[in-house]
């Protein structure tokens, strides 16, 4: 049986999220149809694994144990909106990462290289850690205008101290999560 996977830091600091929601609400006062990520679920992706069989986990989370014990924790500040491919074309709208975002592409970096050894393909960009906030299904000409505006807030900082192998279930009224496993930053056997 295969389970969609993949594997993520938790943001889950309330004063953050709320920050989040006050941008999202922001952002749906755009005429642009969008898919807000739902405050439970937003995360830092660090790989996307896909489908998954269920006989593979135990060796996703060995390699997930290793990575975490070759990272410290480390604080991240998230800051500035964004979104891809563009401001002008966005499909996918994001929080950046002012302090912490080395350490975030460190660990990015060696999780990719880790998987390869279980056949994960890496990805071929160059990693722009990033936090999703909403999906964009029908852009306006204002919503540009509303994402730049943003470019400098600062939302505040968490501290990144575990890693989450989580599942990823579709549901008509969006993803459901679930923690499948989590490792501790900088911990040893």
């Amino acid at each position: 049986m295969a389970i969609r996977t993949f594997i993520a830091v938790d943001i889950d600091d309330r004063e953050v999220i709320s920050k989040i929601t006050r941008l999202q609400e922001d952002l749906v006062r755009s005429s642009s149809r969008l898919k807000l990520v739902e405050p439970e679920n937003i995360h830092l992706t660090i790989k996307f694994l896909g489908d998954v069989n269920k006989d593979r986990l135990p060796h996703i989370y060995r390699v997930v144990d290793e990575v975490s014990h070759k990272v410290s924790p480390f604080e991240m500040v998230l800051w500035g909106v964004g979104s891809f491919p563009s401001t002008t074309r966005p499909r996918v709208i994001w929080v950046g990462i002012k302090e912490g975002f080395e350490e975030a592409v460190h660990l990015i970096d060696l999780m990719e290289s880790s998987l390869t050894e279980l056949g994960f393909p890496r990805e071929k960009k160059k990693p722009q850690p990033h936090v999703t906030v909403a999906r964009v299904k029908y852009c306006s000409a204002d919503l540009g205008r509303i994402i730049s505006k943003f470019a400098d807030l600062e939302f505040g900082s968490i501290s990144v101290t575990q890693l989450k192998v989580k599942k990823s279930t579709l549901t008509s009224k969006g993803p459901v999560y679930e923690d499948l496993h989590t490792s501790a930053l900088g911990a040893s056997d």
